[in-house]
């Protein structure tokens, strides 16, 4: 069970720019989750849509990659994506692990599932397009896991594969934006999301979301996904389940001695075998970070935590309620 810490990747709820083959006019109740979708309800574009499930995800694990993948969330003149410290502080605190290796693993084994249905008039050119987002059920792709990246694509991600929203899953969240040339820009605003981490996941809402990305043929390239995470979420979401990753790293049979070890110093302050939340965020390096770097609800505080991820998508139908 290497560690998948913190596979935010699936953030990426919202890597919203068209890539199915299935237009469809006067959007009825097959558009509907919840209050969601439906012709000019909250998903309701005009009229069209076309569905995709995301097939790759871009984890911020060196400076470059978070400054590619950030957005200036408060006009400070910088680029803000506090997340890729975060990843890199772990990184650093534990070595041996590979973040994203582990986050493409979740995504070939049907773990990491987000579906995206576009609305537009036109899908090269459009200033009112939206989009609908929903957590997707998990798949199986392939008999025994893990799988690979090749039985993936076709028994999950093969363009024409048909998915379905979990039950619970947040519905009607959207996006309003445009499309230019086939690239897509939406945002910001607020949306709900699951997060993956490792084998649990933490539901939280994604405040100032805004998401950018090209079409072609085959789905969206150049995906980014941006926003900042609340201390409220971070805190009593996402930290706990990171807590529990690195236990199960420390407590792995593969990881070894000297990982193990590095893991147990940076993180099981109490050296009682076990890793809490509160040690984890106890931990210097992590503690300056997630104290927040980017004011998104407006309170006039720099509390909440930048967050951007890359992404590319394919091809899917949607099958909904």
């Amino acid at each position: 069970m290497k560690a998948k810490i913190l596979t935010v990747a699936a953030l990426s709820l919202f890597l919203m720019v068209p890539a199915c083959d299935e237009d469809t006019t006067g959007v009825g109740g097959d558009a509907r989750v919840g209050d969601g979708g439906g012709g000019g309800g909250d998903g309701g574009g005009a009229g069209n849509y076309r569905d995709f499930v995301a097939n790759k995800y871009f984890l911020p694990v060196t400076d470059a990659d978070a400054k590619k993948y950030g957005y200036d969330i408060d006009n400070s003149g910088t680029v803000d994506n506090a997340l890729g410290a975060v990843l890199m502080a772990l990184t650093a605190a534990a070595p041996g692990m590979s973040l994203q290796k582990d986050m493409d693993q979740n995504t070939y084994n049907g773990n990491v599932i987000t579906l995206f249905r576009l609305f537009a008039s036109d899908f090269t050119n459009d200033t009112g397009a939206k989009v609908q987002t929903w957590a997707g059920k998990e798949l199986l792709c392939c008999a025994q896991k893990p799988c690979t990246e090749a039985s993936a694509k076709t028994n999950c991600f093969g363009g024409t594969n048909e998915l379905e929203p979990e039950a619970n899953s947040p519905a009607g969240s959207t996006l309003t934006g445009a499309l230019s040339a086939g690239a897509g820009t939406f945002g910001p605003g607020t949306v709900e999301v699951q997060l993956p981490i490792g084998h649990w996941s933490a539901r939280v809402k994604l405040l100032a979301a805004k998401v950018e990305g090209k079409v072609n043929a085959n789905g969206i390239v150049e995906g980014k996904l941006m926003g900042a995470i609340s201390q409220n979420d971070l805190q009593n979401q996402v930290m706990p389940q990171v807590a529990k990753v690195l236990e199960g790293e420390m407590k792995d049979v593969t990881t070894t001695p000297a990982n193990k070890a590095a893991i147990a110093k940076a993180f099981d302050t109490n050296s009682d075998g076990k890793i809490t939340a509160d040690e984890v965020m106890a931990n210097a390096a992590v503690k300056a970070i997630i104290a927040g770097d980017v004011d998104a609800d407006g309170d006039g505080k720099a509390e909440e935590l930048s967050a951007g991820v890359g992404f590319t998508a394919t091809t899917c139908k949607i099958k909904t309620p």
